[in-house]
């Protein structure tokens, strides 16, 4: 059995510079791991080709099967949509992950492909990054299945390979294989290491509504087709090469000054508590305050980690996010 551990990530800046012509947006993002975590635990069975993916119990190693159960039926009636339930089924990112690699062990042939003859897999998810939050929750189980089926299989893939794998899944994919902070460009697969973010607490709060990746897109297309229309306004950008500069130097308030997201004034009008929670942050000392990804978390950077418990600690007692998180 293999453990793999799957780490959320935040938004430092999320800015959109165009579209390919097949669809997807090309983005330049500042993106920084943060201590949420997911935990797989990977068992490979003598059935070949079959994956299970089923829900753990917290810290057990054991599944739940009733949380399995009360998922799909939940999944069934929400079918899909913003706030949609997880599913632990084919069209998992998991399972996808899995199913990819192999594909591609068969391709590659010698070892890996002898590996995985008469060889399936069982694996066990500890989800505790919220669903639909833009923290890439999908993603970083993602990576930390292609990782970890990588090693239970001995497939020999690089870590290079798995990006690439991971690239036909999910842009967020290869960052979250790779880890770390880094600038993201091309639909996300192009990724550059960056200098750390300085050391500082970061508060993060999840809203109890949902919103998918794809649902926020389509609206920042809408939004940028009414600012050329003359009815609007674009939104505003993050300055993306001084935050690069602040993070060399280690100076947070500079990254901070540069932050933005161009999908905030999309998911912002849908989510009202990303406003209140902002307000919440900044008025508690927060250096800066912002929706992480297609949202609708919101997350302070905070100076020290005293004011970013107390701050959580004022939120705990209102009724604006189902998780709240110091890390």
């Amino acid at each position: 059995m293999v453990q793999e551990t799957g780490y959320a990530k935040i938004n430092l800046a999320l800015d959109i510079v165009g579209q390919r012509e097949d669809g997807y947006h090309l983005v330049r993002m500042v993106m920084h791991t943060v201590g949420i975590a997911d935990r797989l635990e990977i068992s490979v069975t003598d059935r070949e080709g079959e994956v299970i993916l089923l829900p753990m119990k917290t810290g057990s190693g054991i599944a739940d099967e009733e949380a399995y159960k009360e998922s799909d039926e939940e999944a069934d009636a929400k079918s899909g949509g913003a706030g949609a339930a997880l599913s632990y089924g084919e069209d998992n990112l998991v399972v996808k992950a899995a199913r990819a690699l192999f594909r591609e062990a068969a391709k590659k042939g010698g070892q890996a492909a002898e590996n995985i003859k008469g060889k399936g897999l069982r694996i066990l998810l500890e989800k505790n990054i919220p669903v639909q939050a833009g923290m890439a929750g999908g993603s970083t189980d993602c990576a930390a299945a292609l990782r970890g089926i990588n090693r239970a299989l001995e497939l020999g893939f690089s870590a290079e390979a798995l990006c690439r794998i991971g690239t036909g899944l999910g842009a967020d994919v290869p960052f979250c294989i790779m880890g770390g902070t880094a600038l993201s460009e091309g639909i996300g697969e192009v990724l550059t290491p960056l200098t750390a973010l300085p050391e500082a607490a970061i508060l993060i709060a999840k809203p109890p509504a949902g919103i998918s990746t794809p649902e926020a897109y389509r609206g920042y297309d809408e939004l940028m087709k009414k600012a050329a229309a003359g009815e609007g306004e674009e939104p505003e950008r993050p300055d993306i090469d001084r935050m690069i500069e602040g993070l060399t130097e280690g100076n947070l308030e500079k990254v901070a000054s540069s932050m933005g997201n161009v999908l905030e004034p999309v998911t912002g009008p849908r989510v009202p508590e990303i406003a209140e929670l902002e307000k919440e942050m900044l008025s508690a000392g927060a250096v800066a305050a912002q929706m992480s990804g297609s949202g609708p978390t919101v997350f302070g950077i905070f100076a020290d980690t005293e004011s970013a418990w107390q701050a959580a600690e004022r939120l705990s007692g209102k009724d604006l996010a189902e998780a709240v998180f110091v890390v």
